[in-house]
């Protein structure tokens, strides 16, 4: 429940971008932006996240924007 406001906010975000009116290039820009802020700690989280029935829409975008690259390997 703590992490619940932290996941929608996220998966709006990326969604907004996914959705806006412009260019592939500019998505994946922006998508890289929000990912450059994304600790190891909260790519781990958000890859469990991605794993349960409340994540599975998100894990769509996840795929598509390559929000986990840089989790760790041991991850």
């Amino acid at each position: 429940d703590d992490l619940a406001p932290y996941f929608r906010m996220l998966y709006r975000l990326i969604r907004f971008i996914d959705r806006a009116n412009i260019s592939s290039e500019k998505k994946v820009e922006f998508a890289e932006i929000v990912r450059a802020e994304l600790s190891p700690s909260e790519l781990r989280l958000l890859a469990l996240n991605c794993l349960t029935g409340h994540g599975k829409k998100f894990k769509d975008l996840v795929v598509r924007y390559h929000l986990l690259k840089h989790l760790p390997e041991d991850d």
